[in-house]
């Protein structure tokens, strides 16, 4: 089991792509971390939340390197919508990651910026 259920505590809806109407995924699990405080990683990097599923879900930064470059272009990933009390929040999906690989405590974080 690699997150626990009872940390799960909130659901979401995934589109792909951003501008996607309706979520390819619907009603996913998942924990949503604020990090506004520390949402950067050197100059072009910028997230303010970070979201925790499980390894199975399927979603996407909108990430990519041209051959032989070490640079990294971001663009649009995935847009996650959760809603909260009564109000709706948008999110794009700026980097995907695999925590503890190949463990029985894998799981994905998505780090997101608030849309």
């Amino acid at each position: 089991m690699p997150l626990p259920e009872a940390i799960l505590v909130s659901r979401c809806n995934i589109f792909r792509p951003f501008t996607a109407p309706f979520p390819m995924l619907m009603n996913v699990r998942c924990r949503l971390i604020g990090v506004f405080g520390r949402g950067r990683a050197g100059l072009t990097f910028v997230y303010t939340h970070l979201l925790e599923l499980q390894p199975d879900i399927d979603i996407r930064d909108g990430c990519n390197r041209a051959g032989g470059s070490p640079t990294l272009a971001y663009s649009d990933g995935d847009k996650v919508q959760i809603t909260i009390g009564a109000t709706l929040y948008t999110f794009v999906v700026v980097w995907v990651e695999v925590v503890n690989a190949d463990t029985p405590r894998e799981f994905k974080r998505a780090y997101l910026l608030r849309a």
